[in-house]
């Protein structure tokens, strides 16, 4: 029978520091799953509550919903989720001891969990991306459900304006003014058609995301009051440093590089030692009970692999500590991009919404009014009414500009960044 204990690499020459360092390892290993299981920055995103139902969805859905609908429902976070699940089940077992043999060997504690936390911020990646498309499919859905509202006015608007133009005709007016307006009309059936188009992608595309048939039923879209930025651009970086999982995951690269290059310099550099204690049976030849003891050292300072994989370790070390300053380099970017993206959408849409939009209105009311009394002719009518419906249409989309951008920098700061009020434009009435 043969006894055997071998230590390497950490360190450990006696094997009493051997044993202590597996239990604490394996203590410790609960908690790291309960850290890597917590869903961790998605409490950022959703709004506290059960998943919505297909009846609730059915019915009006703001943006909330439909993400704890998306998050809830989406396969491919579940198979994420499983994933960390292995990955943080097989960084425990990998701190424990072998199953029972007659050897017993005591080695290192392996690198696995710092690749085990990398993993997990790269499922949370997946989560925030499916927020992302989510937002912006929603925001989609917002503008062409508004675009058709405004479109639906302006048809009622002009089938005012055409008994107006017949009873002109009747007394006084001309026919060419009734083909005109009816013209426009025939526009109008046009571009309801085409929102109501826009407004079926939008809802198959938001439907899809939360893994449910395309033609279900989804209710019509809730908006909110129009909100800006409120942190500065060094605030929003600070934010992205702080939650953005892809420098959690460079920055627990780099660690897990950091303890391989240390446990390769010390294998290079520190000799294994064997000490072995043999036991002889009374058998054969040899009536009596015997022993043996046996020593042996490793020489790695003079030939062997190890000194080279030393060199490679310290080199891929090196490279992950450029990896994480380049991520960090590239989120600062987008950070900066999406900021910068964010501040003109709120801008224009507050330009359009407090000047260009007032004037506009205060035209169409002028030229109608004189159009009813007889001091205008239909063209100019027409034209002030579409111009109020092209500003109306532009401020939809600037809206929907501001709520994309703001949507971007979300996820570039890895975070639901904090609103503000749209700030007003400098000399313009305030409109509601």
């Amino acid at each position: 029978m043969r006894l055997r204990t071998t230590t390497r690499r950490i360190g450990a020459v006696s094997m009493l520091v051997a044993w202590q360092a597996i239990p604490s390892a394996r203590a410790s290993g609960a908690d790291e799953r309960d850290r890597l299981l917590a869903p961790a920055g998605l409490d950022a995103y959703l709004v506290e509550g059960k998943p919505p139902s297909d009846a609730e969805l059915a019915a009006k859905v703001d943006r909330s919903t439909v993400e704890r609908a998306a998050i809830a429902r989406s396969p491919g976070l579940s198979a994420a989720e499983h994933r960390v699940r292995s990955l943080a089940e097989e960084s425990s077992s990998e701190g424990g001891l072998p199953a029972p043999e007659l050897m017993l060997q005591i080695w290192q504690i392996p690198l696995s969990r710092p690749a085990a936390v990398g993993d997990a911020a790269m499922a949370l990646v997946r989560a925030r991306d499916l927020v992302r498309s989510v937002d912006h499919a929603f925001v989609d859905y917002t503008e062409a459900s508004s675009r058709h509202r405004i479109h639906i006015d302006h048809q009622q608007v002009l089938q005012r304006t055409v008994e107006v133009a017949r009873r002109r005709y009747a007394a006084s007016g001309t026919l060419a003014e009734v083909a005109q307006m009816e013209t426009e009309l025939a526009r109008i059936e046009a571009d309801l058609i085409m929102d109501r188009s826009a407004i079926e992608t939008a809802r198959a595309r938001l439907n899809g995301l939360l893994s449910r048939d395309p033609t279900a039923p989804l209710g019509e879209p809730v908006q909110t009051d129009a909100a800006g930025l409120g942190l500065s651009a060094e605030q929003l970086v600070a934010k992205a440093h702080a939650n953005r999982p892809e420098l959690q995951a460079a920055d627990a690269k780099r660690e897990a590089a950091a303890a391989q290059a240390r446990a390769s310099e010390r294998e290079a550099k520190i000799p294994s030692f064997t000490v072995a204690a043999l036991y002889f049976a009374p058998v054969g030849p040899m009536p009596a009970h015997g022993y043996g003891v046996n020593l042996s050292m490793t020489l790695p300072w003079l030939w062997g692999a190890q000194s080279h994989r030393a060199a490679a370790d310290a080199e891929m070390l090196a490279a992950e500590r450029n990896e994480a300053q380049d991520t960090r380099a590239r989120v600062a970017t987008d950070v900066g991009a999406a900021a910068a993206a964010a501040k003109a959408a709120e801008r224009r849409y507050a330009t359009l919404l407090e000047k260009a939009l007032p004037a506009s209105q205060r035209a169409r009311d002028a030229t109608q009014a004189g159009y009813v009394a007889g001091g205008s002719n239909l063209v100019s009518l027409l034209v002030a009414e579409r111009t109020t419906v092209d500003v109306r249409m532009d401020i939809v989309m600037a809206r929907a500009s501001l709520d994309h951008a703001l949507v971007d920098l979300d996820w570039a700061a890895g975070t639901r960044v904090p609103r503000q009020p749209v700030e007003h434009v400098e000399g313009a009435a305030h409109v509601h």
